[in-house]
């Protein structure tokens, strides 16, 4: 139980000091498992027992500028998302009189992304606003909309009836156009024929951020693309999370579609709202034959995202694991094109010392094979070694041996730290209190990483000698 419910739990219910504690106190608490549905309705049966049914209830719909714990992004978004984006980027003739809000609910928190559907049929139960506008945008409605359109291949049928429920629940605000039903299947109605009924909606953007042309990449609908493009269909613009059709099209790996559409002048060097280019979308979805096709029409594979990592690390968010050879070949053509391999992060790390705390040894090994060097360190002068300690698995352990690194073992980093300090520190710390990227190592990992220290002492005492005779 978190420190937070024991907290909660030595307050007596009828003292005043209870009925103090505020909306978004509660929310802190539910957000902490808003990845899990299970621990959710957990945390919300027992602070039922000890909140009032109206502050539990508009915490749970209500808006929260809590952080979020979701994989990729935050529930709240910085004001300045869309700073660098020039008018013409922005989503164009969105003319809802409804106001945005910077704070998303826990509802829309849960909608963001595919895997968090069993918390969205917990929290639908709950009285909700289906046209709350979070920061993009976005309303639950919309939100269910675009991940139904998206995921449809792969919906579970409890997800699926979930988000048509919430499709329902808004559907008489639902901003669209029949020529976005036409590409989206809802209308019976030839593409060609909504176009002729009202050709000024080919650049409108929905309720979900979407143009007409940005629905037919999704759904891979080459048909559509060719027709959108012939009656002159606007490439350049974005959906609220900044993607060009063309990005759409490489995030869902639509090979033949993104060809059309480069070959109708979309830019390759497109940036969306994290500064990710279509290179960085393709070698997340660890595509080698999107990769080539983006570097031969002009994709810069030295394009830097916030943080300052290029599309070299973009595999490490990637959702299904390639053969080792697609990602070799892929690191290869990325290298042939220009890439540095060690071009180093905001923290100063490379992309071979990111796959260490992500435990990604196929990564590892596919960009040690194209040259990428294992001996350096970072800004916080932490080498491949104390990542190892703080995070490594017996995988990555027997990909480290195989480098055959040449570090300092003693080298102390800004905290004064060694790897092996931090390597004995995760092992001695119960598993509930390790951090989220760790796990506690089992005796081969200790055996195996307490050799590869040893070997790499031996291995740096032979260069300091070599060096000094």
């Amino acid at each position: 139980m978190s420190q937070k419910f024991e907290q909660l739990e030595e307050l007596e219910p009828s003292k005043p000091t209870f009925r103090d504690i505020g909306i978004h106190e509660v929310q802190s608490i539910l957000q902490e498992h808003e990845y899990d549905a299970a621990r959710l309705q957990e945390s919300v049966d027992q602070l039922s027992i000890q909140k009032p049914p109206h502050l539990l209830s508009a915490a749970v719909s209500g808006p929260t500028t809590a952080q979020s714990n979701l994989g990729l992004g935050r529930v709240v978004s910085s004001p300045n998302d869309y700073e660098e984006i020039s008018p013409r980027e922005k989503a164009k003739n969105d003319n809802r009189n409804l106001p945005r809000n910077p704070e998303a609910t826990l509802l829309q928190a849960a909608l963001r992304y595919y895997k968090c559907w069993p918390t969205a049929r917990f929290l639908i139960d709950f009285p909700h606003d289906s046209i709350h506008l979070d920061d993009t945008g976005s309303s639950p409605h919309a939100m269910a909309k675009w991940r139904f359109v998206v995921d449809e291949k792969d919906l579970h049928d409890d997800a699926a009836h979930i988000y048509h429920r919430i499709i329902d629940q808004g559907e008489e605000y639902s901003h669209t156009t029949v020529l976005h039903d036409a590409v989206l299947g809802y209308q019976n109605m030839s593409l060609e024929a909504a176009l002729e009924l009202d050709p000024s909606s080919i650049n409108m953007i929905d309720d979900c951020g979407c143009t007409p042309l940005h629905w037919a990449a999704w759904k891979n609908n080459i048909s559509a693309v060719r027709i959108l493009l012939s009656w002159k269909a606007d490439l350049d613009l974005r959906d609220y999370e900044a993607r060009t059709a063309l990005s759409i099209a490489v995030a869902a790996t639509k090979l033949q579609c993104a060809e059309i559409l480069i070959e109708a002048g979309a830019d390759a060097n497109a940036k969306d709202k994290w500064n990710w280019t279509p290179l960085f979308l393709a070698t997340r979805e660890q595509s080698l034959e999107m990769v080539k096709l983006l570097l031969n029409n002009g994709a810069d594979p030295q394009e830097m995202d916030d943080d300052k990592d290029t599309a070299l690390s973009s595999p490490i968010y990637a959702r299904s694991v390639v053969e080792n050879a697609v990602l070799v070949r892929m690191y290869a053509e990325l290298a042939s094109a220009g890439a540095d391999m060690d071009f180093p992060n905001n923290d100063g790390r490379t992309p071979i010392m990111k796959t260490i705390r992500a435990n990604k040894p196929g990564m590892f090994r596919a960009l040690w094979l194209n040259g990428a060097g294992v001996d350096l360190i970072d800004l916080h002068g932490q080498s491949i070694l104390h990542l190892a300690g703080m995070y490594s698995n017996l995988e990555i352990i027997l990909e480290l041996q195989m480098a055959e690194i040449c570090v300092d073992p003693n080298l102390k980093d800004d905290q004064g730290q060694t790897a092996v300090d931090y390597f004995r520190e995760r092992t001695n710390t119960p598993r509930h209190a390790l951090k989220g990227d760790q796990t506690k190592p089992t005796e081969q990992e200790i055996l195996d990483l307490e050799a590869l220290i040893e070997k790499t002492r031996v291995r740096y005492d032979e260069w300091i000698g070599s060096k000094q005779a």
